[in-house]
């Protein structure tokens, strides 16, 4: 479980274009393409907010309760922490 995400910078490089977020893993060459709450949750992680603070911002932006958010931020945070791109 990743409760403070933190982006591990030396593994990626990411790009916006348009209401897509493309995010290069240098070590293995694969793209991820981000587009809608992947996107948000990819750019809510700043290194300061935590995985709870990221899930109270999708529910008010959304207008969805917390609870129904929280595991699909903490799936996609643990995706994103296997693929290297969150330091561990």
């Amino acid at each position: 479980m990743i409760n403070h995400p933190k982006k591990y910078a030396p593994a990626f490089v990411e790009t916006k274009v348009g209401d897509e977020v493309i995010v290069m893993h240098l070590d293995s060459g694969e793209f991820f393409s981000l587009r809608g709450t992947a996107a948000e949750i990819w750019l809510l992680i700043d290194d300061e907010r935590s995985s709870s603070e990221i899930v109270a911002v999708l529910a008010e932006k959304h207008g969805a309760p917390e609870a129904s958010v929280a595991g699909d931020v903490q799936e996609f945070l643990d995706q994103l922490g296997q693929a290297g791109l969150l330091e561990q």
